[in-house]
């Protein structure tokens, strides 16, 4: 491992994301009309498959998928010390190591694999490694759901190098090329921007006013390259494909 993320990854969670000591329970669950509009029609109808969320952080999205949407089976790592200590007030099979070490060492085949903003913080070879582990270690039909900083973003850089740990910058199309290649089928790209429902008010302005903005940057981009590209322009998207 790289020596500077031996220094940076072990208080990860209060260096880079600001956490507190103790978990914030009531602070986890309100990111669950986000994380459910996120994933619409992405999650397993099964409850009991196997799933792993690789880059588990402080366990929010294990509560999320055990406590809201009522799976049973869920996995969690972190290569973070800070992060798993955070994890394991709530969550106590949440495992400290490195995600593809835990993939190439698991002896479950997974039906959902989930590595929400994990990719950007790989090298080249590390990134290669991930995507073909993870179509190993899902069962056919099986899922993955990535999400990672933007590169299409006008404001990808405040994303990007606002955390030190940050390797690589991928756009929806390199990503999708990268699961295609060791080939995943169905990838689906999002926005993760305002709800337009269901979460406040607010959020439903936003949400319009977004779609302007965003009609704007696709006009933009038009008349410079002919072409809308990705569509997507949020500071962070979010990927799905399936194992064939």
């Amino acid at each position: 491992m790289n020596n500077y993320r031996d220094k940076l990854y072990a208080e990860y969670s209060t260096a880079f994301k600001g956490a507190d000591k103790n978990i914030n329970i009531k602070e986890m669950d309100g990111y669950w009309p986000i994380f459910k509009y996120s994933v619409r029609a992405w999650l397993p109808k099964s409850k009991d498959v196997n799933i792993v969320d690789l880059g588990c952080g402080n366990g929010t999205i294990i509560r999320l998928l055990k406590n809201k949407a009522g799976y049973t089976n869920i996995y969690g790592v972190d290569i973070s010390k800070s992060q798993i200590d955070l994890a394991k007030q709530h969550e106590p099979t949440a495992e400290l190591g490195n995600a593809l070490e835990y993939l190439r060492n698991s002896p479950i085949k997974f039906d959902l694999i989930l590595a929400f903003d994990v990719v950007e913080h790989l090298n080249k070879d590390e990134v290669l490694d991930l995507i073909s582990l993870c179509y190993e270690k899902l069962n056919h039909g099986g899922r993955v759901i990535l999400q990672t900083p933007n590169a299409s973003s006008p404001f990808f850089g405040v994303v990007r190098y606002g955390d030190f740990t940050h390797e690589l910058g991928f756009t929806p199309n390199l990503l999708s090329q990268l699961l295609a290649r060791n080939g995943f089928v169905n990838i689906e790209s999002r926005e993760t921007g305002p709800l337009p429902y269901g979460y406040s008010i607010l959020s439903t302005i936003r949400y319009l006013a977004w779609q302007f903005v965003r009609t704007l940057l696709c006009l933009y981009s038009m008349i410079e390259t002919g072409s809308c590209d990705d569509k997507i322009f949020t500071r962070v998207f979010i990927q799905s494909a399936i194992k064939k």
